[in-house]
């Protein structure tokens, strides 16, 4: 018999990108419990934050994991908030990093391994328009980097 789906109440603590080689990132809750999460989900997460998921179980070499499918409400039972709506500067890298990084692993044109990456090429772009300045390419004609 199969492990079934249910929906739990979870405190997100941390929010992990993929490990290298690794095609899903976690979130790990306040609870200590890990969740697997696909790389384009991830930003639907902010730590601290309160989210109802739909949380599917599996096996995998005697181990039972879990892998969230979906959010289905806030904290407050609203649909989880875009993670631009954060109000403080730390809060608002991260959430220019996430969506950053989720819009490219989205286009299909990288893999997980290009995750640390392009997570650094974000922060410098967020510090850049932090200063006022616009992020602009390092080289014109890289075609690594569709953006």
């Amino acid at each position: 018999m199969g492990m079934e789906l249910y929906t739990t109440r979870i405190e997100v603590k941390y929010v992990n990108p993929p490990r290298e080689g690794q095609k899903k990132g976690s979130v790990k809750a306040a609870d200590g419990k890990y969740y697997n999460v696909w790389p384009e989900k991830l930003d639907q997460f902010t730590e601290g934050q309160s989210y109802e998921v739909e949380v599917e179980p599996y096996e995998f070499k005697g181990e039972t994991y879990r892998s969230i499918k979906r959010v289905l409400a806030n904290g407050a039972g609203h649909t989880a908030p875009a993670p631009a709506a954060q109000s403080n500067g730390a809060s608002n890298e991260i959430a220019w990093t996430q969506e950053i990084v989720a819009r490219a692993m989205g286009s299909g044109q990288f893999a997980a391994a290009d995750i640390p990456t392009l997570v650094q090429e974000a922060k410098i772009g967020f510090a850049l328009t932090q200063q006022g300045q616009k992020p602009s390419p390092k080289n014109t004609n890289d075609d690594e980097i569709p953006f």
